[in-house]
């Protein structure tokens, strides 16, 4: 059976079908159009002005106005899907597909994690959902009347149900703004100090960032030898830049018990552990880091946000933590972490060895890169410029080549793969269609650091023992892409990226505000 087959059978058999006692559709997205109104604490609702009775009346939750989910999607006439093994209902609108989870804030529209104010939720059997969410997702319009309580639900202006996402306008030429000094805030960075003693010894030091795709940024930060830390920076609009240590490596909550290869009985303590790379999941909002002991014969997975758990463990020590990945899929308890030194893929599940694998065919040594997207595993390979699917446990298959001529770094956010050749940035799609993104050869780049919390440009700090008028020398100057640029994608689709020439964090500026 060819692999596209393989995968969608078992994706189909996971999928339960919604089943409940009827209740009469009054359109479909085909149909025609409808006119819904309900009003909050009552279960006498309106469609096309015929009454119907809800399961639960319309109200509010943490200010969000929650409504029977049955109710809303056949109104609609949606197309409905549950699998009650994750809680997760699947709604198909034209050629829109919404997924949403009881309990997770974070929803998809057509595979693009979206935040939601308040979660799905269960009360009494009857499962609740935001209402403005699926109505305007579904190229809706709804109006709530504040004097009678009733909302109004009915077809807005475009009913051409494309599935398109509001189009940002892009700047004619992206800008460059300055976010942090040398002299303000430093960058962590991670790596062995100075040793002291008569002769010490000096080692490059390394940085590594993360972004939650909304407002922070996450770094790994070390203080000395053995003591490391994740530090968060927010960059909120109106909030003063800083940085903020949310969780320290030496905490004995880092301690786990396991078996050996041999089957004998071995503890993993706290201070064995060096952390190296940093993992943000979009659509289960957790952070994860991935690290080893400091005799590089194990490697670690650990859960750190929202609470600390292990993960997953490997004692072969053919793990590399700087190039490696971890990615969760998404019934939250197995996860697929690479090999790059053998080219495979293991599927683990939480808390145990990594032992079941299956190949990626290509040559040892490549960076691969993960992407979900609408529940399924893609990876870029940044030496062949090769996407390729992957259903765990059975093997991958290449969709796409990216027509680019080489891949430096390459991140994922919001569904698409951010590459850069060392002199621009592209985005990418899982089809492999490539695009321009930010061509930093007519980027503007403007003086001083941006300070958020005025919106104006301050003046560059003088630097530590200059005494004299300070002058553009100061400024710091064009990016220099170079080899492996650390960046990230913010909410509003522009840059963040490690400057580390000037050793400062930038913000590229690709769509207007």
């Amino acid at each position: 059976m060819p692999l596209n087959c393989v995968r969608r059978s078992l994706i189909l058999s996971a999928l339960l079908v919604w089943t409940y006692s009827p209740l009469a559709v009054f359109a479909s997205s085909t149909s025609g159009l409808v006119s819904i109104k309900l009003t909050l604490g009552e279960t006498k609702a309106s469609i096309n002005d015929k009454s119907v009775t809800l399961q639960m009346s319309p109200h509010l939750v943490e200010n969000t106005t929650m409504v029977p989910l049955r109710f809303v999607t056949e109104a609609l006439g949606a197309t409905v899907k549950w699998d009650g093994a994750v809680q997760r209902v699947d709604l198909a609108y034209g050629t829109k597909l919404l997924s949403m989870q009881i309990g997770n804030a974070t929803a998809h529209v057509d595979g693009t994690p979206i935040h939601l104010e308040q979660a799905p939720i269960i009360e009494n059997e009857v499962t609740l959902v935001p209402i403005r969410f699926i109505a305007e997702n579904f190229q809706q319009t709804v109006t709530f009347d504040e004097l009678t309580r009733v909302i109004t639900i009915s077809p807005a202006d475009d009913q051409s149900l494309n599935g398109a996402l509001p189009v940002k306008k892009r700047l004619d030429k992206p800008t460059v703004d300055n976010l942090t000094s040398q002299n303000s805030i430093k960058i962590p960075l991670t790596g062995l100090l100075p040793s002291s003693g008569p002769y010490p010894h000096y080692f490059l030091s390394d940085m590594e960032m993360i972004s939650d795709g909304k407002d922070d940024l996450y770094f790994i930060s070390q203080n000395d030898q053995s003591n490391f830390y994740i530090k968060k920076m927010n960059l909120s609009k109106g909030k003063e830049i800083s940085l903020e240590t949310i969780l320290s490596f030496n905490d004995t909550k880092f301690d786990f018990e396991y078996k050996d290869e041999r089957g004998a009985a071995s503890k993993f303590l706290h201070y064995e552990f060096i952390p190296k790379s940093l993992f943000y999941d979009q659509a289960s909002d957790k952070l994860f880091v991935m690290g080893r002991d400091f005799y590089n014969k194990m490697a670690v997975f650990y859960q750190v946000w929202p609470s600390v758990k292990m993960i997953a463990f490997d004692t072969s020590g053919q793990l590399d933590t700087d190039t490696d990945f971890i990615q969760p899929l998404n019934d939250g308890q197995t996860y697929v972490i690479s090999n790059s030194f053998k080219n495979i893929l293991y599927t683990a599940h939480e808390g145990e060895r990594l032992t079941s694998y299956m190949s990626v065919e290509g040559n040892r040594m490549h960076h691969l890169v993960p992407l979900v997207n609408n529940g399924i595993l893609y990876v870029l390979d940044r030496e062949s410029k090769q996407i390729k699917e992957i259903t765990p446990g059975v093997g991958s298959e290449v969709v796409a080549t990216l027509n680019i001529e080489q891949i430096n770094t390459a991140i994922t956010h919001d569904g698409y793969f951010f590459i850069t050749d060392g002199k621009q940035f592209y985005r990418a799609n899982v089809e492999g269609k490539i695009e321009p993104y930010a061509n930093m050869d007519i980027a503007i780049y403007r003086k001083g650091i941006f300070n958020s919390l005025t919106g104006n440009y301050d003046q560059m700090p003088t630097p530590p023992g200059y005494s004299g008028a300070l002058n553009d020398d100061f400024e710091p100057k064009k990016i220099v892409l170079g080899i492996s640029p650390r960046f990230v994608i913010n909410a509003d689709g522009n840059i963040l990226i490690y400057d580390d020439i000037n050793l400062i964090l930038r913000k590229i500026t690709v769509f207007e505000n």
